[in-house]
This record gives C-alpha cells, structure tokens and sequence, in this order.
C-alpha cells in the first residue's frame, strides 16, 4: 500500500471511529454485566462463649441492612481474615467492636485498607479497639492515619471523657435525632477531623467556643461511614429499652450508596403486604376456662379449631403440634389425637412440627452427650403423672417453660430452680419438656415429622419445622431439617409498640448458623404480650401497634400472627387473637403459607441480581422471592415491553415494587422515565397492581393477557389497562367474570375454592375500544 493509500485509510478510520465514539457512549461499549454486590461482612469482637444472636450487630444493625436488601455474614476478629479481594460479592465491611483491645490490630488495619481500595464500603460504628493490642502495645500511628484516611478523616487522637461543655453545632436532621435526641450531656467522644472532599458530616460536637475543637462523630463518604461509639443508639439502665440516636435507614442507604441496588422484598407479593401466621403446640392438652354451656371441659386446641381455624377459613395457618402430646406413648390421648386430625383436614391448614419432646435449651443438646441429663431425669414428667395442660404447672414449676430467650425481654424472666445444674446457663430448669429415653436429635427433627405426617389427610404434607424453647437451633439441627425436605421458622421476636418504641426492637430476617440458614418469626408471640404467661392475658391485643409502626413510614415486615395452642385456654386471650386477625383481614394482604414465607427468606439469601444496563437488570436464583423493590422511584416505572417475567409494578412509600412471575426462572427487569409521579406510565398491554392471590405464567398475545391465579379466600384483583379500551375477564372454561373499569383499572373477584391449592387460569381480553 502507498503513503498516500495509508493516509486516506487512516483518515477513514479515525473518522469512522470519532463517529462511533459520539453516537455510541463509551461506557457502554466497555461495560459488561455485573452481579450486584449485596453481601455485608460484619467484623466483631464477640468471645467465642457469647452467641453472635446477642450482639447489637445482629440484633440491632442487621434488619436495616437487611431492609435495604443486604445480607448480612458475621466474622469473630479472632478467627482468620477472609481473603477479601476475591470476594466479589462483598458490598461492605461492617466493623463492630466493643472491647478495648483486638488481637494483631495491624493485621486487620492492613486487610481494612486493602479491602477499601478494592472498592469494599468501611462501616465503622464501635469502639476503636484496633487502635491497641492485646499485650497493650499501640498500633502503628502511619498504619492509623492511612485507615481513618479511606473515610476521609483524620483522629487527633484526642479523647473528649468529660462533655458537660460539649454542644452540637450541626446536626442533619435527616440523620440525627430518630428516635431519640442526642441532647443533654453527650457521650465520650474522639476528636475526629473530616478532611475528605467527598465527605459529609450529620453531626458535629465541639466544647463551647473552641471552634478548633470541632469534632466530626457522624459522617459518610464514598469510603463508607462513621459513627463514633456511643452515638448510634441508647440502651436504658435495662437492656430491654433501646432507640436509635440515628436513623439507620438514612445512615446506611447514605453509606453504602445502596439506591444503586435494586431490593429483594421479603414483605410483599402480588402488589400486597404478606401475610401469614404460624401456632406453636405448647398447650395442645390444656383445659380451656371458656365456658360452653351444656357441653364438658374442652381442650384449648378444641377452642382453636373451633374459633380460629374454623372461623377464619379464609385465612392460612399453620399449626404445629408438639409429637409428645399427640403419641399416646408420650403423653397423648385420643382427644388430643382425634383434634389434631380435625385441623389437619381443615383445607386453610398447613402442616408442621414443633419437635418431638421440645427442647427448650437447644445448646444443652449440642454436644449429643446423653449423660448430660441424667441430674435432670427426676424432674421431668412420666406419662402416668397428671398434667394439668400439656406443658403447663408441673413439679411446682412456673406456669409457662416454652420461652423464647432469642429476646432479651425475657432476660429478666428467666425460669428459677434451687441447685439448677451451671449447664443450664439459658436459666431453665430442665432442658426439654418431655423426656422418654435418651434424647435424639434425629428423633426431635425426622421422629416428629414422620409421626405428625402419620395423622394427615392424603395429599397433605409436613411443610416446616417451628424450633421449640430458647429457638436457638445448632448447626446440625438446621441441617436435618434442611434434609428432612421441610423450611424452618421461629426465633427474632419482633416488637414495635409503646413498651419496646424502636426500630431496634424489629429483627432481622434470620441468622446463618454455619452454613445454614434459620428463619426467623417477623413478630413476637403472645408470650412476650403476657409476662411469660403470667398476666395480661389480652395483651396480645397490642400486636396491633406493631403491625403498623412496621407498614410505615416504611414497610419492614409482613403482617405476622404467630402464638400457641394456650390462646385457646382464656377468653381475654382468644379475643385478643381475633383482634390481631380482624385487622389483618381489614387490610389489602396476599394471604400465603408459613414454610412459603420460610422460602422467601431464603431467595433472599440466594438471589443474585445483574446489572445489564443502568436501567435493566437481571434475577437469579431468588426461588419464591417474587418481589424486587426500588427505593426513591415515584418517577420510575416498569418498562413491560422489554421486561422479562414481570406480572405488574405498584408505587407505594415512594419506593417502586415489581412482582414477578414465578414461572419465569431468570426474570429482566427493565426501567424507564415517567413524566408525571400522580400516575402511571402509558401501556400497551394490562399488568398486575396487586392482588390477594398469586399470579403466574402470565402471556401477553393480541390483545389478551392470559394468566393463571390461586390463593386463599377470595381472589381479589386490580390491573392496569390502556388507556381508552374496553376489557372483558374470562375463566378458561367459557365463564364471564363480573369486572368494573375505573381509572383504567380493570377490578374484579375470582370465587374462593375449596381447595385453595388449585388453579385457576384466566384471560384478560382488551380488544374492543370503550363505546
């Protein structure tokens, strides 16, 4: 080729490409799909004896965190530091300290620093025990500079002890002041600097008017976030009463930049806050105090078929017996079994176990050293002895031993016996309810599921194990359950109310125990309504208030109705229960199962999301969770035409939720503009707004959107149609469904069942325009 030819194509293609570069951005030339970091590794300080469910990380920072749609892992300072490079789905590192020293600090300073330059976020909110070592030594100064640096601050390493001269003089409202004011005499506090251009401060301190005295205890940055210790939440002169100082949703969205991550919702489905309630056995055999006139004694599980199960068909409960007090070789009777098949026939009840001789000091068991309870062996209850109800007042014991310790309300309850053996450090006098032999743990688990699925109708299955006692399963118990093909609940206790006024009082969704995962409860039961089943028998009533403090400002949990066969025994306890279960019923709700809410939870531990595009992202693995939300999105909708598996959308609190369709393994969702928040965007074809039933396998063909539904109750629906049509509603077998077309909503009802698992397919035919 000559020069000159070599000119004219080197001018050809620099214009080419100058061309390309303009019409084509460049970002997305280079950008590829991405898997969305959602994992928080929390680094803590815990002593190996102390259960991780006992820190503030768990119990306290983690629902937040889990809120805006991470999951969160814990790490003990003095197991060996991961390999954070590679560890691509770490979003951030949580550090919670709260002893004064850590072992080989600059170890972790240097696996910190390198952690954040690989793009991981730096939560820092505990004591600043990296600063010294165990033996006392300090850490390295240049080493502590270039930490606090990857927040953009910098520690004078001043220590402010005394404060009655200390006053803010700024504080982000936004952030500061939540719950409780930071007023009055503040915490200790360090000296801290914020030098970081991309750094913003919520809340400043400085004593009186030394302005060079200013310190930064709040901020956040590109690096992550800082609160200084003691300025997160109060904890009163008893551990039961906390509240935030800061608000943790604000906090960490602000921190981990979290609006980029679309959330995976565990509260919603079909447009509608889940509900779903779950009743442990405890009391199956008790003699209820509500009189009948003419008819015998009859046991509180009797009351609950009769009032509950029975009275509120419509609605899903899951019951879980106690095998003890169903096996005639335990302690069961004909009456007790004769019940138990009564509610399992019932079409709105699914099946689970609550263990077979319910244990109540689950770490008792651990070690499978049987010897461990033979001191115990003369106090425990022989089938022959006469109970009065089931798990109630036996050797002079107090009424209730079904407690669940997960919540530090029942701290100050514990259960005392003279001469109780030290291994009963939980504070019960026994380690289990029953006991017939050595304990078993296969027993306990596959034992109690074989037995329960015995007494059920065909086509009926044991669906889920409810942990019994303290709920605080080991490893191996979680695993059996997992092999035994059944989900797991139970654990958190859950309370927002004027006794516990805090979001700090609201649990997470579960804990990985080992390579397990335990779900927990999204509200408490009405043992911790009642002291322990002491008093206050209508207390229960008072799960209301938590019900809505967790609906807004913003929705944090499902509606949960979760209590025991012992509601049944007095009439202030039973209204109380239909109190919670007439507000529920008052309220738009897709009612589901217990184990489905089980399985939620764990889609979302596995759901992997894929940035295709800014706007467009793809869902992997999330199993039944079927609901992604979008915070700050009221001038954002669905995009159907270039969405994949997406039944409808619903803007609610500002936030976006998009239901999914379960059919669908891999479902994209794609994004777009909207002009106007009061409304929805233009559509060519129908989509879903919620429903109370479950929709799927959802085609759009021609005009018509053919679906298939099922759930419980009534199926009550509204959908969205193009503007100016005209839409008919049919059953698949020819049956016109009476609808009503108001503001381009298209609203009808499917009759309920008998059975509510079975299908009914629909079609949705908007062909005609309106005359």
């Amino acid at each position: 080729m000559s020069s000159q030819n070599k000119r004219v194509a080197l001018i050809f293609w620099m214009t080419f490409f100058a061309f390309f570069f303009v019409l084509v951005p460049f970002n997305s030339i280079l950008a590829a799909p991405k898997e969305l970091p959602r994992v928080i590794l929390a680094i803590h300080d815990s002593s190996p004896s102390q259960n991780i469910r006992w820190s503030p990380v768990h119990r306290i920072f983690q629902m937040p965190l889990n809120h805006l749609g991470f999951v969160v892992k814990f790490h003990n300072i003095s197991e060996p530091l991961p390999d954070i490079i590679d560890m691509d789905e770490v979003a951030g590192i949580l550090i919670w300290f709260e002893n004064d020293s850590i072992p080989k600090p600059d170890v972790f300073l240097r696996w910190a620093i390198n952690a954040s330059i690989a793009g991981k976020k730096l939560l820092l909110l505990g004591d600043h025990a990296f600063e010294k070592a165990e033996n006392g030594t300090y850490t390295d100064e240049k080493l502590l500079k270039k930490f606090w640096q990857r927040l953009g601050l910098v520690n004078r390493s001043d220590w402010n002890s005394v404060t009655y001269n200390s006053k803010a003089i700024y504080e982000d409202r936004s952030i500061v002041g939540f719950e409780r004011l930071l007023s009055g005499v503040l915490p200790p506090y360090p000296t801290i600097q914020a030098v970081g251009d991309d750094v913003t401060s919520h809340f400043v301190v400085q004593n009186g008017d030394d302005v060079k005295s200013a310190s930064h205890l709040i901020t956040t940055g590109q690096g992550g976030g800082f609160i200084a210790s003691g300025y997160t939440h109060f904890v009163g002169s008893k551990e039961e009463y906390l509240q935030w100082y800061i608000n943790p949703f604000s906090f960490f969205r602000l921190a981990m930049d979290s609006d980029k991550l679309p959330k995976a919702d565990t509260t919603t489905l079909s447009g509608r806050r889940i509900f779903y309630s779950h009743v442990d056995g405890d009391g199956w055999r008790n003699l209820t105090e509500i009189p009948i006139k003419g008819e015998k004694k009859r046991l509180s599980s009797q009351v609950i078929y009769e009032e509950i199960i029975k009275g509120y068909s419509h609605l899903p409960v899951t019951v879980a017996p106690v095998a003890g007090d169903l096996d005639p070789d335990w302690f069961g009777s004909k009456e007790s079994l004769n019940i138990a098949k009564k509610i399992f026939q019932s079409p709105n009840v699914e099946a689970a176990s609550h263990t077979y001789s319910h244990p109540l000091d689950w770490a008792f068991f651990k070690d499978g050293n049987s010897k461990k309870e033979d001191p115990f062996i003369a106090r425990y209850p022989s089938p022959n002895s006469s109970l009065k109800g089931g798990l109630l007042q036996f050797f002079g014991l107090t009424k209730k031993v079904d407690v669940h310790y997960d919540s530090a309300i029942a701290k100050e309850k514990k259960l005392a016996l003279k001469n109780t053996n030290d291994d009963l450090a939980s504070g019960y006098t026994i380690p289990r309810v029953y006991r017939r032999g050595d304990f078993s743990l296969e027993k306990e688990i596959a034992g109690s599921i074989e037995y329960i699925q015995s007494l059920l109708p065909v086509g009926k299955k044991v669906e889920l194990m409810q942990w019994s006692g303290d709920t605080m399963p080991f490893e191996k118990a979680l695993r059996l359950s997992r092999e035994a093909g059944v989900e797991n609940i139970n654990g958190g206790d859950s309370r927002f109310d004027r006794e516990y006024p805090s979001f700090a009082w609201v649990a997470p969704l579960g804990l990985q125990v080992g390579e397990e995962l335990q779900v927990y409860a999204s509200n408490s039961n009405e043992n911790t309504y009642t002291d322990l089943w002491t008093d206050r028998f209508f207390g229960f009533q008072h799960l209301v208030r938590t019900l809505r403090n967790t609906e807004t400002p913003w929705r944090v949990k499902p509606i949960n109705v979760y209590y025991h066969m012992y509601s049944g025994e007095k009439l202030s306890s039973l209204n109380a229960l239909k109190k919670n279960l007439d507000y529920a019923q008052s309220h738009n709700i897709t009612p589901i199962t217990t184990s489905q809410f089980s399985a939620i939870v764990k889609g979302f531990y596995s759901c992997k999301i894929t940035a295709l595009t800014d706007n467009r992202w793809q869902l992997e693995g999330c199993g039944d969770l079927q609901t992604i939300r979008f915070d700050f999105s009221t001038f954002k909708g669905v995009d159907i035409e270039s969405s994949v598996g997406v039944v409808g959308q619903k803007h609610y609190h500002g936030s976006l939720y998009v239901a999914l369709d379960k059919s669908i393994k891999d479902p994209v969702i794609a994004l777009v503009d909207i002009e106007h928040g009061d409304g929805p965007p233009a559509i060519e074809k129908p989509y879903l707004i919620d429903s109370c039933w479950q929709v799927w396998n959802v085609q759009r063909v021609a005009g018509k959107t053919k679906f298939s539904t099922g759930g419980f109750g009534v199926g009550d629906m509204r959908w969205r149609i193009p503007k100016g049509r005209s839409c008919q509603v049919w059953k698949t077998d020819g049956e016109k469904i009476s609808a009503k077309e108001q503001n381009n909503q298209l609203i009808f009802k499917i009759a309920a069942r008998k059975k509510p698992e079975d299908i009914v397919d629909i079609t949705i035919d908007c062909h005609g325009d309106i005359q």
